[in-house]
């Protein structure tokens, strides 16, 4: 797996192994509180891929295997009193072997 910036690179049925890292203008680190909802989507065409929750550790482990090669879009979803923001988004590329 390599990341470049917004952009994902990875060999089909690898999976993606990462931290994230949000921080508002002030420079204070967003941390989900226990009503917020955060989640790492993977999508194409308007077809959802996969999406999995983020938890307070903001670790992404995410399995690719159901992916065939090609270019995909991922973006990290979040869901804070009801406002709902997408503050990180990018490519994700799937190589064949």
């Amino acid at each position: 797996m390599e990341i470049k910036r917004d952009h994902i690179f990875i060999n089909q049925g690898d999976t993606i192994y990462t931290d994230i890292l949000i921080k508002y203008k002030n420079g204070q680190v967003f941390v989900p509180g226990k009503d917020d909802s955060l989640e790492f989507i993977i999508y194409k065409d308007g077809k959802e891929y996969i999406r999995i929750p983020i938890d307070e550790s903001l670790k992404v482990i995410c399995q690719t295997d159901n992916l065939s090669v090609g270019v995909y879009n991922w973006m990290v979803h979040i869901d804070v009193n009801g406002i709902k923001e997408t503050p990180l988004k990018g490519i994700l590329q799937v190589k064949g072997d």
